[in-house]
């Protein structure tokens, strides 16, 4: 308490300052679930992580032969991976776009200036040289599936399909 009152005596502007600052912190604690950037509660990193029921997993097979997740840095296999999720999504990701954001402050009518409309053709062809730039080897054939796995609490099971 003496900090604050010596603080108002020499600088009322971060005096404001870090009484708002912990007004806010303490309005955010007693909400519980409330969150206001930069100021987070502490609540929000601790509740517990429940496994789900079902996983969806994107098998890369090059050659003939299944990409294996422990053959590549995390980095490399975002790279495989998450760009067949990208580009899995992006009509989705157009119309959400488009819809919400784009029509809505620029009042268009046209949408094929904003949306991008990547044909299956043109993805699988950049895509093999993708894995050619990330594998370092010469690319035939690429194979990309989708494949659900259930877990029962210990383990996990390929659902077949």
């Amino acid at each position: 308490m003496m900090y604050l009152n010596r603080l108002y005596k020499t600088n009322k502007v971060l005096f404001v300052g870090i009484v708002g600052f912990a007004a806010v912190q303490l309005f955010i604690n007693a909400k519980q679930g409330v969150v206001f950037s930069p100021i987070y509660h502490y609540g929000m990193y601790s509740g517990v992580t429940v496994p789900s029921k079902q996983y969806c997993v994107t098998e890369v097979v090059v050659d003939g032969q299944l990409l294996h997740t422990q053959d590549f840095t995390p980095a490399e296999w975002d790279k495989i991976c998450y760009t067949v999720e990208l580009y899995r999504s992006q009509q989705a990701w157009n119309h959400q776009q488009w819809g919400t954001t784009i029509k809505r402050l620029l009042h268009l009518q046209d949408s094929s200036k904003y949306t991008n409309h990547i044909t299956d053709a043109y993805f699988n062809g950049w895509y093999k040289n993708y894995l050619e730039s990330i594998l370092h080897k010469k690319v035939r054939a690429v194979y990309v599936n989708t494949v659900k796995y259930s877990y029962n609490g210990t383990s996990f099971i390929k659902i077949p399909g």
